[in-house]
């Protein structure tokens, strides 16, 4: 849930790719402070909701950002390569 919550937050919310983490400077840091610091981006909300039962439980994160055509991830055959990169760098 810790995950969810916090790509919610810094890829969704926040729009920050998620290659910025893998640069060896201080890059992701910078773009974290600046657009937590944004109006157009730190006022936006995580809507969280909880469906259970006796038997299961799912929560389901909603954020505010603008999403990505997620279709094409589905349709591809990965590569072996693909497989180990991040969404940032993986291409349609």
């Amino acid at each position: 849930m810790h995950e969810a919550l916090t790509n919610a937050v810094v890829h969704g919310n926040l729009e920050l790719a998620s290659d910025l983490k893998e640069r060896d400077d201080d890059t992701f840091a910078r773009a974290l402070a600046e657009r937590t610091a944004d109006p157009h981006f730190c006022e936006r909300n995580v809507l969280i909701e909880v469906d259970h039962n006796e038997d299961r439980c799912c929560w389901t994160f909603t954020d505010e950002g603008r999403g990505f055509d997620y279709r094409c991830y589905l349709e591809r055959e990965p590569d072996e390569e693909s497989l180990w990169l991040s969404s940032g760098r993986a291409s349609c």
